[in-house]
């Protein structure tokens, strides 16, 4: 599948990275509701879905500590392997829509599947009864506008756990030398236009961008890419049209690139040499990695990828949902609150790179990566700090997000196979939209 080659490389390298790490319980294990013990269901158990690595390395400690916690609660897990991890949750998701499956769920969102459809159709159960203080829920210490992503129809039915942010990033000085014009840039279409706008100018080879970090640009263009209501699209069809056009003009070149010998920091090399001019990478780790190299000479600026309306939507990565119809609600409630800890949040944060919605866990992990990618870069090229300001205005954008969303297999793969032809210069965009358009309708009543 296009664009999982790097995500899948990175998590294993950090993975492999840091399961060496002690995950030795503290003496005193604290409740999930911070002082005092949360009650169990009554009858005692829990079956939880997630991979192998989440059960074995990022939520190990959880896990004891729940079994410690509630001893009366018993306790099963299913697990996936990382060579399952597209297959086995399609599987299990079908489980869901017929009514079974496990107490608690985790899923990765990656463009895999449209999870919005599995919201609307009542799989999950509503999380809004437990989020209140006496469940160990305290608004003020996550990042909301993400975890009000797993609403829907105004009630909380999933919990994202962890996020990325859609940015390019690019070097100031060799943007100006070819006439970019940062200022024009104020949204996804604009973005898009004026990376478009290097291939006609002769740079066709000069847009290091992994072709699949673009293609979920329909996501980001409004608030919701469909009105699941009446089936249709839901963000301004001329603005649609104006994106699709630009993305079109740089098709041919997209690239599925793998991680080369300086990985991330590669990106920024490239740019800071002028073999590139644009690049978007994934999570707190490949961004901070390319900005370091750009900013051994240069100065890196961020290029983010607002809707039409100017809000910076943040992407899901995992989260979390109860079964609807599950007998433990309960135990899955204090299941999940341990994995909202910071410590847990911390943990997820340090093997996947990812932006955890904890705030505190947050602001240890940007320093984190921010020390991991300067002391590592140093070993292979020469790299310099980004700046006070390109920091401050990346931590602020990682922390203040506008609202966030599930990339769905609708955008991520199915939109974008409807529109090849058009993209290739095949057919009509009026004929390859139609075509997604109809495959919707049918999609949305199955």
């Amino acid at each position: 599948m296009r664009g999982m080659r790097n995500q899948m490389e990175q998590i294993r390298r950090r993975m492999g990275r840091k399961a060496g790490a002690c995950l030795a319980l503290g003496a005193v294990l604290l409740a999930a509701a911070g002082g005092h013990t949360v009650k169990a269901d009554e009858n005692s158990s829990l079956t939880l879905y997630m991979s192998e690595e989440q059960e074995h390395y990022i939520y190990a400690k959880a896990l004891e500590e729940f079994r410690q916690t509630w001893p009366e609660v018993e306790l099963n897990v299913i697990t996936y392997s990382m060579d399952e991890m597209m297959a086995d949750p399609v599987r299990m998701k079908t489980e869901l829509m017929a009514g079974g499956g496990p107490d608690l769920l985790l899923f990765n969102s990656w463009g895999t599947d449209d999870v919005y459809k599995l919201l609307a159709a009542g799989v999950f159960a509503p999380l809004d009864a437990f989020m209140t203080p006496e469940n160990g829920w305290e608004e003020a210490s996550y990042v909301m506008p993400v975890v009000e992503g797993g609403r829907f129809d105004g009630t909380q039915y999933v919990m994202p756990l962890n996020y990325d942010l859609r940015l390019g990033i690019a070097s100031r000085e060799g943007l100006e030398e070819i006439g970019f014009d940062l200022g024009a840039c104020t949204d996804t279409v604009s973005v898009l236009k004026e990376i478009a706008a290097l291939y006609d100018a002769d740079y066709s080879d000069r847009i290091l961008a992994d072709g699949a970090q673009l293609m979920s640009f329909p996501q980001h263009l409004g608030d919701s890419f469909l009105n699941y209501e009446d089936g249709e699209i839901g963000v301004d069809q001329a603005v649609l049209q104006e994106a699709c056009t630009a993305y079109c003009r740089m098709y041919e070149e997209e690239l599925d690139n793998v991680f080369g010998e300086f990985r991330y920091y590669g990106y920024g090399k490239d740019i800071l040499e002028r073999r590139a001019y644009v690049a978007v990478p994934i999570a707190m780790e490949g961004y901070l990695s390319a900005a370091a190299a750009i900013a051994a000479q240069d100065t890196p600026v961020i290029l983010p990828f607002r809707t039409s309306g100017g809000k910076l939507l943040a992407e899901v990565r995992l989260y979390a949902g109860i079964r609807a119809n599950s007998e433990n609600k309960q135990n899955a409630w204090n299941m999940l609150r341990l994995f909202l800890r910071e410590e847990m949040q911390s943990t997820l944060a340090s093997y996947t790179s990812y932006i955890p919605v904890q705030r505190a866990a947050l602001e240890a992990a940007i320093e984190e990566n921010l020390s991991e990618v300067m002391e590592g870069g140093r070993e292979m090229l020469e790299i310099g700090e980004p700046g006070a300001e390109f920091l401050e205005e990346y931590k602020r954008m990682l922390t203040e997000p506008d609202g966030s969303i599930f990339l769905s297999d609708l955008t991520a793969q199915k939109f974008f196979s409807a529109m090849e032809p058009f993209y290739a210069g095949d057919a009509d965009y009026e004929d390859c939209l139609a075509e997604f358009e109809e495959y919707v309708k049918i999609y949305l009543t199955e």
